[in-house]
């Protein structure tokens, strides 16, 4: 018996939806956490050091309009460490991952932004917050203007190297998306890649009307949606450098449910046949 065998690789690239800086200069990746709240702006906060996050853990912490720095454990949900954070008045939860690695964790609808950080660097973090570390600034882009829609595939094949890809803007199709939209709001879209001929995603939280800058892989064959109060249009296309931008108009614009979504995203699929 004979058969083939796919693999398929993509990734979601996009502007940091919250960054943080030490001493506004330093960077400390996060990543931002499924059901947290995002919104646009700057701010300097300080970092105070609250344990595993449970509510008793702040009985004597000062968390009022500061970053809760907190250590992952399985005594508490994700839920209920958001929830004891917004209870202390916290401006934003930073949750340390007690394993290796990134944290995804789906913290519920959190009234705040929540986000995960390595644990080397948050051992550091929790020893500077706990002697008084000073402000860091905090920046949050709800609705990012430039995305990368990155693919790989192989066929026939299972690859030997690490699943990394690394190209530059003259291997990518620039697209210029204009979305446009009778009234503005808030809706949702996703792009991925039909390789493999199954589509599964998440959608990314959008604004409407916007404009927005969308590098892809080209040569490979995408499908992409875009919703707004129960509104959705769609197409597919195979970009190539070059390709004419397209121009979405939703009328009206697309779902009142507020969806979640993620940036700096990996999926890999697989087929056989």
């Amino acid at each position: 018996m004979t058969g083939s065998f796919d693999l398929a690789a993509r990734w979601r690239k996009g502007e940091p939806v919250l960054s943080l800086r030490a001493f506004g200069l330093l960077p400390i990746d996060a990543v931002a956490q499924f059901g947290s709240t995002i919104t646009t702006g700057k701010q300097w906060l300080r970092p105070v050091y609250a344990g595993s996050g449970a509510p008793e853990d702040y009985a004597n912490v000062d968390a009022e309009g500061k970053i809760a720095v907190v250590t992952r454990s399985d005594d508490i949900s994700p839920s209920d460490r958001a929830t004891a954070a917004v209870a202390a008045g916290a401006a934003l939860l930073l949750v340390v991952n007690d394993k290796p690695g990134i944290l995804y964790e789906y913290v519920g609808n959190s009234a705040i932004p929540v986000a995960s950080i390595h644990r080397d660097i948050g051992s550091i973090l929790i020893a500077l917050a706990e002697h008084g570390m000073p402000p860091l600034k905090v920046s949050q882009e709800q609705y990012p203007d430039t995305i990368y829609d990155l693919a790989r595939v192989w066929r026939d094949q299972v690859p030997d190297q690490p699943l990394t890809y690394h190209p530059s803007h003259h291997d990518l199709a620039r697209i210029d998306a204009h979305y446009h939209a009778v009234h503005d709001a808030e809706g949702a879209g996703y792009r991925a890649n039909t390789a493999l001929g199954t589509v599964s995603t998440s959608r990314d939280t959008e604004w409407y009307p916007g404009i927005r800058t969308e590098w892809v892989t080209p040569d490979i064959s995408w499908v992409e949606s875009h919703e707004q109060r129960g509104w959705e249009v769609w197409r597919t296309s195979a970009p190539t450098p070059g390709a004419r931008p397209p121009r979405w108009t939703g009328s009206p614009p697309l779902s009142d449910r507020p969806p979640t979504g993620r940036h700096g995203s990996q999926t890999v699929d697989s087929r056989t046949t």
